[in-house]
């Protein structure tokens, strides 16, 4: 007796731990599945996003030297110093993006010398080129060194001496000339180059720069602005967009399977086993479709011997090789069967029930 039980506890602890063993390989493979589609799904979303930014957003800025020029006479200027920039980049294509607006500017570096104090006002002049050579855009601008008083000149000498002695400071102004605030490119006439010229003879300038900004508005103000919170909310929306995906999918899948099964569901009183009650009933359903085989036409067969079975309703639709029909049937007042589109279902008055499915074998 006690080797009976020993032996059967041994048994219920190797059956118990083959089961367990079975659901925690099973529930490993699942959680590796989900972690490496998760990790697959954020590279992929992080690559799409990178992909936008990249193709979306254009170069923020544009910096052009600007080398000016001009004819001496006598050591003194005859001409008014300008320079030419190309506007195309290193490939020879356009450097701005049509509906793009920009802002133009130049800075100039001028010292604080007295001829430039002296000098006063005078004009900067911008004019953009097509590839034909043909004007596209022109802008003028006025320019004027900020007024500095003698004594404000005197202190800020005396309290920035010692890094004007080491060169860390220098005496100089640096103004920034904006000649457009939104300029956009013209895709018919997009520009190739542009000349910039002072219109001034004794001014006296260090050097000088042509800065082109990109003004970005909506999306790109929000990806300019808020970078971190853009690649989240583009993420995001990316794995969102794939996880959608990958859910229909499996629902799709798995409710195909749903579709091609066919389900018995059977509830009785009685301790009958499985194979019992699937015999039983398929008796059942074998003896009532002989009789509603038999009838020539699609019509009710409530009429059928009751001494056989009391059959309530009873419809046929279409040929022999496709029937479609509901029955329901009582057995010795215990018993009801229904039978409709390839599910028949048993159903025994009493207090306990039992439910069994089962795949139907006609």
């Amino acid at each position: 007796m006690i080797l009976n039980w020993i032996s059967a506890m041994i048994n219920w602890l190797k059956e118990s731990t083959a089961v367990w063993i079975a659901k925690m390989k099973q529930t490993a493979v699942r959680i590796v599945l989900t972690i490496s589609i998760l990790a697959l799904m954020l590279w992929v979303s992080v690559f799409f996003y990178g992909s936008f930014y990249y193709v979306y957003m254009p170069q923020i800025s544009h910096i052009k030297p600007v080398h000016l020029q001009f004819r001496c006479s006598d050591d003194k200027l005859s001409s008014f110093p300008e320079a030419n920039l190309s506007l195309l980049n290193q490939y020879r294509e356009q450097l701005l993006n049509y509906g793009q607006p920009y802002i133009v500017v130049l800075q100039l570096d001028m010292p604080e010398s007295p001829a430039n104090q002296n000098h006063g006002m005078f004009m900067v002049n911008l004019e953009i080129f097509d590839k034909k050579d043909e004007v596209v855009r022109t802008s003028q601008r006025s320019v004027l060194l900020r007024y500095k008083s003698s004594l404000l000149q005197i202190m800020e000498t005396l309290v920035y001496a010692p890094m004007f002695l080491s060169g860390a400071r220098e005496q100089k102004q640096t103004l920034m000339v904006e000649f457009f605030s939104r300029y956009e490119e013209d895709a018919y006439k997009p520009a190739s180059k542009a000349r910039i010229t002072v219109e001034s003879k004794n001014i006296q300038i260090y050097s000088s720069t042509l800065k082109i900004y990109a003004y970005f508005t909506g999306l790109r103000y929000l990806m300019f602005n808020w970078p971190i919170l853009s690649a989240i909310g583009g993420v995001g929306s990316n794995m969102l967009f794939l996880l959608s995906i990958v859910l229909l999918s499996w629902w799709r899948y798995n409710g195909y399977e749903d579709e091609t099964s066919v389900t018995v569901h059977v509830q009785s009183k009685h301790g009958k086993s499985l194979d019992e009650r699937r015999r039983s009933l398929q008796a059942v359903l074998n003896k009532e479709r002989t009789e509603v085989r038999s009838v020539p036409s699609t019509q009710s067969l409530s009429k059928l011997d009751p001494s056989q079975s009391a059959i309530e309703e009873v419809g046929i639709n279409g040929q022999d090789d496709d029937i479609e029909f509901i029955v329901g049937a009582e057995d010795d007042g215990n018993n009801i069967v229904e039978v409709g589109h390839g599910e028949m279902e048993l159903r025994h008055r009493g207090d306990r029930t039992d439910t069994t499915s089962c795949e139907e074998a006609s």
